[in-house]
């Protein structure tokens, strides 16, 4: 399927609130009490913030209230400026009068803001401590119509204001991380401490499900393959499991590989992440235990969404399409390009680089349709990469287009199109680079479909010795006389 213009529609269409929240950023408020999160901020020279609404004045929860809450939790940016410098609760009626008290601060700072007796703080306000100590404390800021225009869109309440003006929360981080800053500049010693109690987030260490037993699958043994080294191997053995109908011991096989081969043998990487990723797709759709290991890995993988890297994201963006969840990803597009926040401040080759992602990715081909478009595709994608003028953007391309060039390749020799294979494996390695033919040989091993040829684009400094042993076998395979048992059972069908 073609994902940009399925983005495209989708993104048009689709509510700006939706993005992905089970993200590494977790959830906005701690589960602690006042005196709990007063001790962790101080513990952890983190600020305090407390916010206050609704409810802490009367106990109950507003329209606003609660349409404000659910845009600061849905705010990525907040969570994220929220996980690295402070600890957030929110205050219950319990502690009215504290809540008072932030809103009376709140009430000063709109008041010098925008002239006293014309602005007051709308709720909810969130109070900044250090060390106990009430610091600032800050709100959306708003003029007080009622006193001067007979109350405007104010005149019928609350539930009105939020009809009319929304509940965004996008001020939130912007105002807290201004206050950090003042912070900074007056007390330099506290600033000091937080830096370094709290260096920059790095993403959480990932599960290798490989490495687990459990209903889905079993656990992989390197020793299954005949080398722990021969990713080819363990390609074969996951194939035979499948065929041989052993769905847990393919469902380990298929996860090593989709998690550690591209990193055991470089050269198979593009076909993993092409080839094998095709098997995974029809398995997912074949077996149940296949269907819900990877939607596993899908859920963990989007648990780091926000500190990933770009290989990570693709890996994501993979998981997505084998488990037929093409909305998480609308969802995810959509909060970073549309998000008030996140959407601006997203560099726009980030941004252009994970929608090549999303298109490539997201194209899982099976079966070969249309060779002299694909073809003529694939020459449009390596202009595109070698006029691709950021920094950023060019070693994605890159990576994008050697998987494209070792899936077609692939793809055309098992559809005999012999020419159409010589001519992408002469693009890709005076195109994309010599070294791409590693790769174009690792994935016409994949497919049982070595050539002589094949041998011209081995590395003349010897770097791929294990390779180079593949493709021999598989030629000396292939010119193998037809046994007497063989063209007995070829004639008979």
């Amino acid at each position: 399927m073609k994902m940009l213009l399925a983005l495209g529609l989708a993104l048009s269409a689709l509510i700006t609130q939706a993005q992905v929240t089970d993200d590494a950023f977790g959830e906005l408020f701690d589960n602690l009490t006042l005196q709990e999160a007063l001790d962790e901020s101080i513990a952890h020279s983190k600020l305090l913030v407390i916010s206050v609404d609704q409810t802490t004045l009367s106990g109950t929860e507003s329209t606003r209230s609660k349409a404000c809450l659910a845009a600061a939790k849905r705010d990525r940016l907040l969570r994220f400026w929220v996980r690295q410098h402070a600890i957030v609760i929110p205050l219950g009626f319990e502690h009215r009068e504290l809540g008072l008290q932030i809103i009376e601060a709140a009430n000063a700072r709109c008041s010098r803001a925008g002239g006293e007796g014309f602005t007051y703080a709308s709720l909810p306000v969130l109070g900044i401590f250090i060390n106990g100590d009430l610091y600032s404390a800050v709100s959306a800021c708003r003029l007080n119509h009622s006193a001067i225009h007979g109350g405007g869109i104010f005149a019928r309440g609350e539930a009105h204001f939020a009809e009319k003006a929304g509940a965004s929360m996008t001020w939130a981080t912007f105002e807290l991380d201004f206050q950090l800053d003042r912070i900074k500049a007056t007390n330099p010693v506290w600033f000091g401490l937080h830096e370094l109690r709290n260096p920059p987030l790095e993403a959480e260490a990932r599960v290798y499900f490989s490495e687990i037993e459990d209903v889905n699958a079993d656990r992989f043994d390197d020793g299954l393959a005949q080398d722990p080294r021969d990713v080819l191997g363990a390609i074969t053995l996951a194939r035979t499991q499948a065929d041989l109908g052993d769905r847990f011991g393919s469902a380990a096989t298929y996860t090593w590989l989709w998690e550690k081969g591209a990193a055991r043998d470089p050269d198979f990487g593009p076909a993993i992440r092409t080839l094998v990723t095709a098997d995974v797709q029809s398995l997912v759709n074949r077996w149940e235990n296949f269907e819900t290991r990877f939607n596993d890995m899908k859920a963990d993988a989007t648990g780091r969404i926000g500190l990933e890297t770009l290989d990570e994201f693709g890996d994501w963006v993979r998981l997505a399409a084998v488990t037929g969840d093409p909305l998480v990803l609308l969802q995810e597009f959509d909060y970073r390009i549309n998000s008030d926040y996140f959407g601006s401040l997203m560099p726009r080759d980030e941004r252009r680089v994970l929608l090549m992602i999303a298109e490539t990715e997201t194209e899982i081909m099976e079966k070969l349709f249309l060779p002299d478009e694909q073809l003529a595709q694939f020459n449009r994608f390596l202009v595109n990469y070698e006029n691709e003028p950021s920094e950023f953007a060019k070693p994605e391309l890159r990576r994008l287009a050697l998987d494209r060039a070792v899936l077609l390749h692939a793809r055309m020799l098992e559809e005999g199109l012999e020419s159409e294979a010589r001519e992408v494996a002469r693009l890709a390695t005076k195109r994309i680079g010599p070294d791409a033919g590693p790769a174009l040989i690792a994935g016409a091993l994949v497919v049982r479909q070595a050539r002589p040829w094949h041998t011209d684009f081995l590395p003349d400094d010897g770097s791929s010795p294990r390779l180079a042993e593949h493709l021999q076998k598989a030629l000396e395979d292939a010119r193998l006389p037809e046994s007497d048992e063989l063209r007995t059972i070829r004639i008979g069908e």
